[in-house]
């Protein structure tokens, strides 16, 4: 049931129909049915509480931060040790601060394999790192574990969090 607004007057008698009210609106709020598309507005949640961050084992100030994330992939033609490509961010994060950045391996395919969100996942041989890091994007490296060589095309996600 969703959220309803009820008055009330100082030293009113409740009717047993608003206790029930009472009782559906708490229970709403427990089941999400009771909160309203974009009744949390980001300005009233204390940020400062969430998200903390450290730089060389030193606390850095709290400061607004955003979360991007995405999936990309690697095509690798012939054999190769090593193979990266570039990720851009959707949004640029604060100029001179060096976001935090998680790749993970999702699978594979053929070279000439158009894009697919379901990449072969039955081999997890390989992993991928973020290196050249900048406020607008990293280098993605990818490397098999046994150090054999890729062919290919690789898929892996990404989360990136930084100030914003």
């Amino acid at each position: 049931m969703a959220y309803v607004n009820l008055n009330f007057v100082p030293g009113e008698i409740l009717t047993a129909a608003k206790m029930n009210l009472l009782a559906a609106n708490d229970a709403s709020f427990h089941d999400g049915t009771g909160i309203g598309d974009g009744s949390i507005q980001p300005q009233h949640i204390g940020w400062k509480d969430f998200i903390q961050s450290k730089q060389d084992n030193a606390t850095l100030p709290v400061t607004p931060a955003i979360i991007q994330y995405g999936r990309a992939r690697v095509r690798v033609p012939t054999d190769t040790v090593e193979a990266t490509t570039l990720v851009t961010f959707p949004k640029e994060f604060e100029n001179g601060m060096i976001p935090t950045i998680i790749c993970t391996y999702n699978g594979y395919g053929s070279a000439s394999d158009p894009w697919s969100d379901t990449p072969n996942p039955s081999w997890a041989g390989a992993t991928f790192g973020a290196v050249g890091v900048t406020n607008s994007g990293f280098t993605a490296r990818c490397r098999r574990f046994d150090g054999a060589m890729l062919r290919g095309v690789y898929y892996f996600s990404w989360v990136a969090i930084g100030a914003a």
